[in-house]
């Protein structure tokens, strides 16, 4: 996707436009510039700036778009078709199985590294209920959860790991290229997870998890729903509905691309073996 001028002049602007106030140069020696580490409450603020001037863009960026401790943007592509299809299973069985608890993707959480973006966090205590969209988890919610790309190293999975617990997680889940899931709390990696036992350690992401209340809004929409124009008709009168409905279906596409990705990925290997 191209992206527009507006995007790129934000990253290049951004330490003129915020920093000012936090460098300092060393008058004696040398000149070279030493950038204080800013506190908490103004990560916060910032943060929150940020997304008020520029939450469509970051829209339309589709990556994750997090800072470092002073402030900096940080941005990452955004995620292949098989790492978002397995943040997706995960967060539907997830809520499936913490029915009360607050499942979502893309949340940010205050660490002592800058504002973080983990792929999935679930809020088991309902704190998000009091808290305004741009507010940033401080202290962490009770489960962070990492899906690891091609690009990750073992070391940056061990860092988000080690500043998530020290942010206030209660547990930390990674997620494997090969769906299985790690689960670390802060006295050490863990086989199974004590906030959500029944949690599976290995999955397929290309099987549904739809059910409960999400195969009966899918049945309801279905009811609902025959023609373009019911669909204009229910947009108007009960646009949460609707967009609940495509978010699942849109799991689901993604969860078929990640099972024929996976069968690519076999073919590929049985020819090279």
């Amino acid at each position: 996707m191209k992206r527009g001028r507006g995007f790129w002049q934000l990253v290049g602007d951004m330490r003129h436009k915020w920093y000012p106030h936090q460098e300092t140069v060393a008058a004696v020696t040398s000149n070279v510039e030493i950038l204080e580490r800013p506190s908490k409450n103004w990560m916060i603020a910032h943060w929150q700036d940020i997304l008020e001037q520029y939450h469509q863009l970051f829209e339309d960026y589709g990556g994750h778009v997090e800072t470092d401790r002073y402030g900096n943007l940080l941005m990452s592509p955004p995620p292949g078709d098989l790492h978002q299809a397995q943040a997706d299973w995960i967060c539907q069985a997830l809520q499936s199985l913490l029915p009360s608890a607050h499942v979502r993707q893309g949340l940010a959480v205050v660490t002592a590294e800058g504002i973080k973006i983990p792929d999935l966090i679930a809020d088991l205590a309902g704190r998000r209920a009091h808290m305004k969209d741009t507010d940033p988890y401080d202290p962490a919610p009770d489960i962070c959860l990492e899906v690891s790309s091609p690009s990750n190293s073992r070391a940056e999975i061990a860092e988000k790991t080690n500043l998530y617990l020290a942010a206030g997680a209660l547990e930390v889940w990674i997620c494997d290229r090969q769906n299985r899931l790690i689960f670390y709390t802060a006295t050490g990696e863990r086989h199974t997870s004590s906030l959500c036992p029944d949690f599976p350690t290995i999955f397929d992401p290309s099987q549904s998890v739809v059910r409960g209340k999400d195969a009966l809004l899918l049945s309801a929409y279905d009811q609902l729903v025959k023609t373009p124009e019911d669909r204009a008709r229910l947009e108007k009168d009960n646009p949460d509905l609707v967009a609940e409905r495509d978010r699942i279906v849109q799991a689901q596409k993604r969860a078929l691309l990640a099972k024929e990705q996976s069968k690519s990925q076999v073919r590929s290997i049985k020819r090279t073996s």
